[in-house]
């Protein structure tokens, strides 16, 4: 019996320092879960600027102009005065064809011309007098104009014996020598303007609406990658190609100290002249964490 009462009587104190051990681990989960948790926090404020949209696209650097010459005579090239590479003056001459044939027909016309130019100037001072009849009077002034047409087209054909640069520029092909024939459709150069370049690119839909006529261009060659070359869009197609896309030229002028060579690929910054008022906040508030 004795043992009994013992054992229920430690049976009681385990179960009682049991109890009293489990408050005191609660009390010490309550007292941490109150614990106030600190985070930092940063203000700033939210600011309008001004936002122009900005489009990157690829493109292709081409010369200003690229002009084919095409010979308006016939002969034989008797004076090459053009050498590929060589820079040409709008007019000056790249061939020169033997005139021989031309330069009589001009001689001929150029004295027909006078002759009946000073017959229709009498013949107007009499007829002013009414010293000649009306007849006389059409029949110099008929003579006088059909010889002046003789007279230009003799000084034209004279004038194309010497093949001529159409636009300053560069030569790039010269296919001619001393010897060679030539007739109306003979191909006898080629000069590239490279004073300025222009640069084609392909706009999608909603770009070409956003791109104007006007509206500033950086353009960036793989050869001077630091080098930025300031350009301007001349034109925007009204009309898209098969692909969708709407052609556009911006133009830029040629730097002597980092020369430019038609055919190369560049990179085009296109910034458009339409702008919107949008408010702006740091992109750290976004996407920071305080870890950041």
């Amino acid at each position: 019996m004795k043992k009994y009462i013992i054992f229920s009587i430690l049976t009681v104190v385990l179960i009682g320092a049991k109890l009293a051990y489990n408050k005191k681990v609660m009390n010490e989960n309550v007292n941490h879960t109150e614990k106030k948790i600190v985070i930092p926090v940063s203000v700033d404020s939210i600011y309008s600027r001004t936002l122009q949209s900005q489009i990157t696209l690829t493109g292709t650097i081409l010369a200003n102009h690229d002009v084919n010459v095409i010979s308006e005579t016939q002969g034989r090239v008797n004076r090459v005065l053009a050498n590929v590479g060589d820079y040409k003056s709008v007019g000056a001459g790249l061939y020169q064809v033997d005139s021989e044939i031309q330069n009589t027909q001009y001689i001929a016309a150029e004295a027909s011309y006078i002759k009946a130019k000073r017959d229709f100037e009498r013949f107007s001072a009499l007829h002013a007098e009414k010293s000649i009849s009306e007849t006389q009077f059409d029949q110099a002034r008929l003579m006088f104009k059909t010889t002046e047409s003789q007279y230009i087209i003799a000084k034209r054909q004279l004038e194309n014996t010497l093949i001529k640069s159409p636009i300053s520029g560069v030569v790039t092909m010269r296919p001619l020598d001393i010897g060679s024939m030539v007739d109306n459709k003979t191909f006898a150069a080629n000069i590239v303007d490279v004073s300025q370049f222009k640069v084609k690119v392909n706009l999608s839909e909603s770009d070409a609406l956003r791109i104007k006529k006007g509206d500033l261009a950086k353009v960036f060659s793989s050869i001077y990658p630091q080098i930025e070359f300031k350009g301007t869009v001349t034109s925007v197609s009204l009309k898209a190609d098969e692909a969708h896309t709407y052609a556009a030229e911006v133009l830029i002028r040629a730097d002597k100290n980092h020369p430019l060579r038609a055919g190369l690929f560049c990179r085009v910054e296109l910034k458009s002249s339409q702008s919107i008022q949008a408010l702006f906040l740091p992109r750290e508030a976004v996407i920071g964490s305080v870890r950041d």
